[in-house]
């Protein structure tokens, strides 16, 4: 982030801290045979820049808010005729950016900038989970009255030892 590694270094690596949305000015996704500035991984690097201040007082100020009211319920849920989970999320923040001056002690327009930026998420939902509880049929290996995932018809399963190659294609039984 502005030229400075922004990870720990560690398995997978650990972001040490990520802007607020609005305080971003640029980002830039770079894969595979990149420049050896970006080093540290053999997968990718992200750029991202920070927005700087200007001579001119710039400000954002946002909230974005999920009304429980206007959220769909999954396709999941209502093919299983379960009830849309409550959803209670807020994002709260503010972005301002401008010219470092102090009355009679310095004028920093054209030399000193600064820019502040705070973001708050409150996220208050239920977390719902789908499963699934084997059959005791299921749980002693027998799965001939198993449907399948759509609920259409039985569960087709394969030995994997038996597969004959012919062509393209394989077969099982």
């Amino acid at each position: 982030m502005d030229g400075v590694p922004n990870t720990i270094a560690r398995s997978g690596g650990i972001i040490i801290y990520v802007p607020t949305a609005y305080s971003v000015d640029e980002m830039k996704v770079h894969t595979t045979m990149f420049d050896a500035a970006y080093g540290h991984s053999n997968g990718g690097a992200i750029s991202i820049s920070t927005r700087g201040g200007g001579n001119q007082v710039h400000g954002t100020l946002y909230d974005y808010k999920r009304w429980a009211a206007l959220n769909a319920n999954s396709w999941a849920n209502n093919r299983l005729g379960m009830r849309k989970p409550p959803v209670s999320y807020n994002q709260v923040g503010f972005a301002l950016t401008g010219p470092v001056h102090i009355p009679k002690l310095y004028n920093g327009r054209d030399r000193t900038f600064f820019s502040l930026a705070y973001e708050r998420d409150d996220d208050k939902r239920d977390l719902f989970r789908q499963a699934r509880v084997p059959t005791e049929l299921e749980r002693n290996g027998d799965f001939s009255q198993t449907l399948n995932s759509l609920g259409t018809g039985l569960l087709q399963i394969y030995d994997p030892w038996t597969t004959v190659g012919s062509g393209s294609s394989a077969t099982r039984t």
